[in-house]
């Protein structure tokens, strides 16, 4: 499958700037901890499932 059909969803910023840069369309997903780790700009938050679910631009 290509990497541009992925959804990749994490609560750690490194790990979807990576998944990025391999071609991923991310989301993060907001976290108790989320804010200790830099997140790259533009990528979508959600913080629920029912968020996850229903997440637009991506």
């Amino acid at each position: 499958m290509p990497a541009s059909r992925v959804l990749f969803v994490d609560d750690r910023g490194p790990n979807l700037a990576a998944a990025r840069e391999a071609g991923m369309r991310t989301i993060l997903f907001t976290s108790e901890d989320t804010d200790r780790h830099p997140v790259p700009a533009g990528i979508p938050r959600v913080g629920t499932m029912a968020g996850l679910v229903t997440a637009r631009g991506v």
